[in-house]
């Protein structure tokens, strides 16, 4: 199993000495996601990051900065739809019929699974049936999918 995190929107205090700590202690993909934030302001957070990290760093804005760091890949949303670079890219899905859809992506994201706890009247998108009938074949076919809230599945 992959230890997955994705970072606050906003900043936090110390972020980048808290994510190297991450790193340190085995995390092994991070997701820099900072929707509200500049380009500068990303940039500045990851001059903090220790550079041998890099390449396990996922960028979900300002995709300039996967190329000129050598980050790890770019993460496509419904704010940043398209990337032609050559880079590794992941995806963030909201239906499960995204997920039909998926064969350039190392991973993908499908959420909410549950009704969110940082977003205000987020309810989750799906019924445990669903996911079930969705998520079982794939399972019985050894192939991974990623769901995002704390669960991951290989």
């Amino acid at each position: 199993m992959r230890i997955i995190v994705i970072t606050p929107s906003d900043f936090v205090v110390e972020e980048a000495l808290k994510i190297n700590r991450l790193f340190e202690c085995g995390l092994d993909r991070l997701h820099l996601r900072k929707p509200d934030s500049g380009l500068g302001e990303v940039e500045a957070l990851l001059q903090n990051i220790d550079p041998q990290y890099y390449s396990k760093i996922r960028i979900h804005d300002y995709f300039e900065l996967a190329e000129k760091y050598s980050l790890g890949g770019v993460h496509l949303n419904r704010r940043n739809a398209l990337y032609e670079g050559n880079l590794s890219k992941t995806r963030s899905c909201h239906t499960l019929e995204e997920l039909r859809y998926i064969e350039d992506y190392e991973y993908v994201f499908l959420s909410p699974v549950f009704n969110s706890i940082s977003k205000y009247d987020y309810p989750s998108n799906f019924t445990e049936e669903e996911l079930l009938q969705f998520i079982t074949p794939q399972l019985e076919a050894r192939e991974p999918y990623y769901l995002k809230a704390d669960y991951i599945i290989q």
